[in-house]
């Protein structure tokens, strides 16, 4: 560590928080087992929370990169603050209200290098209940987004349970997204 710079890591994580206390130490004592054994980093990028997200970063993960905005700035350009601060070859945009199991970093990257064709992948989505919160689409607009809501939805939740192919897809939820740097790069940041 008495370099003057560090290597640069393989994986960054991006956490964008507002006010998620409550959910942090699940989510981050997660990504601690779940990263363990890869060159990796995590960024929290906190939007002026006021129940103490950054304090109990500070002490309880003080691994953790934590960028503190003086307003909140919204998810988008929080991401943006977090990806310009990130190293990783490849990122993970992930939100604080998850729970990443042990073995689920090491398999997103693995497939992601498996289809150097592809610039982003997410996995499937699932509550502690068990069930499936659809993260994917085809198309974006008002009545793709009534047609996904109302007709595909439902379908796709059916069908995640009993399907685990991958999928291609239009779009991917920001909730725990994979993406190369270099496809952020050529396609712009959130806007």
């Amino acid at each position: 560590m008495g370099e003057s710079h560090q290597a640069k890591k393989e994986l960054s994580v991006i956490l964008v928080n507002y006010n998620d206390r409550v959910h942090l130490p699940a989510c981050l004592s997660s990504l601690e087992k779940a990263l363990s054994g890869l060159s990796s980093e995590i960024i929290l990028v906190d939007n002026h929370s006021d129940d103490g997200s950054s304090a109990l970063v500070r002490s309880s993960f003080p691994w953790v990169t934590l960028i503190e905005n003086e307003r909140n700035v919204g998810y988008p350009a929080a991401n943006n603050i977090g990806f310009k601060r990130s190293q990783g070859a490849f990122v993970l945009f992930l939100n604080p209200d998850t729970v990443v199991p042990p073995a689920a970093a090491a398999a997103l990257l693995a497939e992601i290098k498996a289809h150097p064709e592809v610039g982003a992948i997410g996995p499937a989505l699932v509550h502690e209940t068990g069930g499936f919160q659809v993260s994917f689409g085809k198309t974006v607009g008002f009545f793709s987004e009534l047609r996904q809501k109302l007709i595909l939805n439902p379908y796709y939740k059916m069908a995640l349970r009993d399907s685990f192919k991958p999928l291609e897809v239009g779009w991917l939820s920001g909730a725990c997204l994979l993406v190369k740097r270099a496809a952020v790069g050529a396609a712009g940041l959130f806007d």
